[in-house]
């Protein structure tokens, strides 16, 4: 059972992530690429530059969810 919860976790984590990416490289390719290698841009990017009218809950499951999929990987493993 948690396992599809983690896994459900991580796919949420996966695409939100995705989302704000792909707005990224869209913006300009630097960004997007500082933003792929770079996790202090990309969170910067994600709470400040990126646009879209459901951002605060993308930005949330992005940095939250694979932070929930992976405690629960470690604390009931």
């Amino acid at each position: 059972m948690f396992t599809l919860i983690k896994l459900a976790l991580a796919l949420l984590c996966f695409c939100s992530t995705a989302i704000i990416i792909i707005d990224a490289f869209k913006s300009a390719l630097w960004k997007g690429l500082l933003c792929f290698i770079c996790g202090f841009y990309y969170i910067i990017y994600a709470l400040f530059e990126f646009k879209h009218e459901s951002k605060f809950w993308i930005v949330l499951c992005s940095l939250f969810s694979g932070g929930v999929a992976g405690a629960m990987q470690l604390l009931l493993h």
